[in-house]
């Protein structure tokens, strides 16, 4: 066959090929569609969270120098909470990580006057960039998507432009129908707003964390005396100025004053023109602490007001903002779920911690200083009265000098001594009305002012404890995991195996009240489902030596971060899993030959107590150990 007559055959086969193959296509229809989507996770952060600019692009907020210049005024909102009449700023990206530095000027000028600021970058702000990085590398960075807003203004109808158009470039992206909402403090709120209007139909679960539902008590104080937004600084004594003391009444336990210091610490922010701004925010208003939750606690937030004369009070800074919210807050945080999954989650703080670390427990004293004095004529009145003639120097000094910081307000801590909740006003409001009836803690009480179906997750927070930085908790992290792991089983595309792995455990061991024995130096190890780990640290009840000394009554913590334990079956050393402790028995056993008294032993995995013995115990020479199932 001649060569072009071979050239035409094959020509004409490949042709007769592509024929029939199109035709199958054809006779099969469209191709199946691809697999279901997941959801992707949507993060609205909350007060303070985002930056906000100028029109030319500079910061307002955060900037140090200009909060420095003193400009802070120009953050302010009309009357009516939006931009009328003033200067508009818009939201730039979420606050992931900003230092506010202090000039070598301005810290010179406060150690003449005997104050030296702390080494260390000298505030904060509440950061997302630890958390951020964290959900990245946990669900891909293509699953998560950010929406900052313009947090003064706080939900409603521009907050809610700014998340939906985040939620439609998220659906457009990844071809999922429905994202998840993960919400830090007040972005529960906002999110709560937009689920309500422009996000039906486009949400299939919210996440919040540490929001106060119920309100919280620094947005009292915050119309009331100005609040410095976090960016606060403490000072450390100098030998012009001693480290003083000051002494504050604990509600909780009026027998027992608090000694708080240090006594003065600074901000950028006049307390004023804060306090001015602060009157102007929608989303001052809509989180006041409501009467319900003033009556959970049992005293209002107002110092000799009922809880109806404190919100009447606070009404009169802005009578029209004010209504509004409570109108916002009838119609979208009613009992109604609105057809989407919601899990709320807070923190508990530790039951002994120092009440300096109960963040959203603040109530400003009475007073000029804002100082109480505990009793009268007593030494705690004599150095009280001290601590206010040193603050009334620093005040004058700083002023008169023109140094560009102001001397903060006095803030008591009202805490709840046992059941103290520094991330979600709500828990610790509902733990102070039970242990008022001396009833046991009830986490799921709070469920009720949440609506129907709200599922609320209560956990022990690891220290030190901070609402800004509670998404860095390693048990938040875990239990952030496990929800939407399930949100992912709900949409048909099974659950993530690494949501079964133990984030953190804890173990806590306490002494026997009223022991003055001189306890042990050896150490204590522990067995958990077969694995062991050690408790890193010696016991000492009197001594000053060792790294937990545990003195009559008290309680040492000890977290294990990613425990890992021998799978039985292959041998191979891998995570801890929740599957793996019910059936099995926690094992304590104590070296050496002297006794330890002991008066109870509590095992938390993620947050959540699994093992709680409150009897009293004996590990010695003759009873080295002690085992506690596992249910």
């Amino acid at each position: 066959m001649p060569r072009k007559d071979r050239l035409l055959e094959r020509c004409c086969l490949i042709l007769l090929a592509w024929a029939l193959a199109e035709g199958s296509v054809r006779a099969q229809g469209p191709a199946p569609e691809s697999a279901v989507a997941a959801p992707p996770i949507l993060f609205v952060p909350g007060t303070s969270g985002s930056f906000l600019t100028f029109s030319n692009g500079s910061v307002y907020w955060l900037d140090s120098d200009a909060l420095l210049q003193q400009t802070v005024s120009q953050g302010m909102l009309s009357p009516s909470g939006d931009d009328t009449g003033v200067q508009v700023l818009q939201p730039g990206e979420v606050l992931d990580s900003v230092r506010v530095v202090l000039p070598a000027s301005v810290k010179s000028e406060l150690e003449r006057i005997g104050l030296m600021p702390t080494d260390k970058p000298l505030h904060h702000l509440p950061v997302y960039a630890p958390f951020l990085d964290w959900a990245r590398k946990t669900f891909g960075p293509s699953a998560v998507y950010l929406a900052p807003y313009d947090w003064r203004k706080g939900a409603g109808h521009a907050s809610s432009q700014r998340i939906d158009s985040v939620v439609d470039e998220a659906l457009a992206k990844t071809g999922a129908k429905k994202v998840v909402l993960l919400a830090h403090s007040l972005g529960g709120l906002v999110c709560r707003d937009y689920i309500a209007g422009a996000g039906k139909g486009k949400v299939d679960a919210l996440i919040s964390v540490g929001t106060p539902w119920l309100g919280a008590p620094k947005s009292a104080r915050g119309l009331e005396w100005g609040y410095n937004f976090g960016v606060g600084f403490t000072t450390k004594p100098t030998p012009f100025l001693p480290k003083l003391y000051w002494y504050v009444i604990d509600p909780a336990n009026p027998g027992k004053p608090i000694r708080q210091e240090p006594p003065f610490r600074l901000t950028f922010l006049p307390n004023e023109a804060t306090a001015g701004l602060a009157r102007n925010f929608p989303c001052v208003y809509q989180q006041l602490p409501t009467a319900d939750l003033q009556r959970l606690y049992g005293k209002p937030f107002l110092f000799g007001l009922s809880p109806e004369a404190s919100l009447s009070h606070l009404r009169d800074k802005n009578p029209a903002l004010y209504d509004e919210s409570q109108t916002w807050r009838k119609d979208h945080l009613k009992d109604d779920n609105f057809g989407v999954a919601h899990y709320a989650i807070a923190g508990l703080c530790d039951s002994k911690g120092d009440p300096g670390d109960f963040q959203d427990m603040q109530m400003a004293l009475p007073g000029n200083d804002h100082l109480t004095t505990v009793d009268s004529g007593g030494l705690r009145d004599v150095l009280n009265r001290r601590v206010i003639k040193e603050r009334r120097r620093v005040f004058t000094e700083i002023q008169s000098r023109r140094i560009p910081v102001f001397l903060d307000e006095f803030i008591a801590m009202d805490t709840d001594v046992d059941w103290g909740d520094g991330t979600s006003p709500l828990l610790s409001a509902t733990a102070s009305a039970q242990r008022r009836a001396n009833e046991p803690l009830d986490p799921s009480a709070a469920e009720k002012y949440l609506g129907t179906g709200v599922k609320v997750a209560v956990l022990a927070l690891e220290p030190p404890y901070s609402h800004g930085t509670l998404l860095n908790d390693p048990a938040i992290r875990q239990e952030v995991l496990r929800t939407y792991s399930e949100r992912r089983a709900a949409s048909g595309l099974g659950v993530d195996p690494r949501a079964e792995d133990v984030a953190v455990m804890t173990l806590e061991l306490t002494t026997k009240a009223g022991d003055v024995t001189n306890g042990t130096v050896e150490s204590v190890s522990v067995q958990i489902a077969g694995a062991d780990f050690e408790t890193n640290n010696h016991f000492f009840q009197n001594g000053a030596f060792w790294s937990d000394p545990l003195s009559s009554g008290a309680t040492a913590k000890y977290f294990y971060h990613g425990p890992m334990r021998r799978d039985p079956a292959t041998g191979v050393m891998r995570a801890l899993r929740r599957s793996d402790l019910p059936g099995t028995v926690l094992r304590l056993t104590k070296a050496g030959f002297s006794k330890w008294t002991g008066a109870g032993v509590r095992l938390l995995i993620d947050g959540r107590p699994v093992v709680e013995r409150k009897e009293e115990f004996v590990l010695s020479a003759f009873n080295r150990s002690l085992e506690i199932p596992i249910p």
